[in-house]
């Protein structure tokens, strides 16, 4: 017989549970090529290494701070 506190972690999980499934994706939708260099990658990597995830973000935030959307739009 489950108490007040097997309750109570129950229905925290089942909230956790919810929360993480209406979560957005963070980042780029991974496309099989590396965002940065253009390299031919495995099926759900978004990079080939922490270099070009790393130069990624950078370009990304410089594209911010000058007014675009991302690094790639002119």
């Amino acid at each position: 017989m489950s108490d007040i506190i097997d309750d109570a972690n129950n229905q925290a999980e089942m909230a956790l549970q919810i929360q993480l499934r209406a979560r957005r994706p963070e980042g780029p939708v991974a496309t099989g090529i590396c965002l940065s260099c253009e390299a031919e990658l495995a099926e759900g990597k978004r990079w080939c290494n922490n270099f070009c995830r790393d130069d990624y973000d950078r370009m990304t935030y410089a594209a911010q701070r000058n007014g675009r959307r991302n690094g790639f739009q002119a």
